[in-house]
């Protein structure tokens, strides 16, 4: 019954001592739980990232509809960006490194 018993021992030992050998080669191996903890970063990373585009798409929709719509924010939009100006209109240019003091008294 002692060998019996030894036996069995042995055995669970061994169970248990493959059942642990599994686990950390199954958590630490390429393609394991280590990889599936960073690609479940890289997914909340990458819908956040989505949501702030899709967020900025519509920003976009919402400017070209008013471009398209609105002639006066058209002009302005074209003026400010391109540097535009109307045929009647007279460009001064001044150079940059100019610089004022103003005199003490």
């Amino acid at each position: 019954m002692s060998s019996n018993r030894t036996t069995s021992s042995f055995v669970l030992w061994g169970v248990l001592l493959l059942a642990v050998v599994g686990a950390l080669y199954t958590a630490l191996s390429p393609g394991g739980l280590v990889q599936w903890f960073d690609m479940r970063r890289d997914v909340e990373r990458l819908r956040a990232e989505n949501e702030a585009l899709a967020v900025e798409n519509e920003r976009l929709r919402a400017e070209a509809a008013r471009l398209e719509s609105d002639q006066a924010h058209l002009e302005r939009v074209v003026r400010q960006e391109l540097g535009y100006v109307r045929g009647d209109e007279v460009i001064f240019r001044f150079p940059n490194d100019v610089t004022v003091t103003e005199k003490k008294r």
